[in-house]
């Protein structure tokens, strides 16, 4: 199995922006506590194997727009965010999801999958640059924020 670092994390995310949406996004120079305070949509998807763990997803207005409107192909302007936006940070989760539980277990990957949804700006977990048990990290795409926080369970259930 394969650890999971902040870099593999962002450019996991970063790929499935630019093949899903043609999104395309960079590190962010902001900190996940900066980006989780600018959060109005909040999706999660759970995943369990040899360890159980979440992915949670921490998106602006402004990046649900940006990014579901790529996804449609229609003006930023005709996304509503609690809508549309919702749905495609939802499908964002999933795909995140995905390639993470890829990433821990490799080409026999022995994880599943739950459905992703949108959950309260409450769920999201402290951030915990210390832990080995959580990774934290900010991507920006035409400058709105998508933080990205991998945790697994233990974290989840002391949170």
């Amino acid at each position: 199995m394969s650890q999971l670092t902040s870099e593999r994390l962002m450019e996991l995310t970063i790929l499935a922006l630019e093949r899903t949406a043609f999104v395309m996004a960079d590190p962010a120079e902001s900190s996940a506590e900066d980006a989780v305070a600018a959060t109005s949509h909040v999706a999660k998807i759970n995943y369990a194997g040899p360890e159980g763990g979440s992915v949670v997803l921490c998106a602006s207005d402004g990046f649900l727009r940006e990014f579901a409107s790529s996804l449609l192909g229609v003006e930023p302007e005709e996304v509503n965010p609690k809508c549309e936006g919702a749905d495609a940070l939802k499908e964002l989760a999933n795909i995140v999801g995905g390639s993470v539980i890829l990433e821990l277990g490799g080409d026999n990957c022995p994880y599943s999958l739950g459905l992703p949804s949108l959950v309260e700006t409450s769920v999201i977990p402290p951030i915990d640059h210390g832990s080995n048990q959580q990774i934290a990290c900010v991507i920006e795409a035409e400058l709105e924020p998508l933080c990205i926080i991998w945790q697994k369970d233990a974290v989840a259930q002391a949170a």
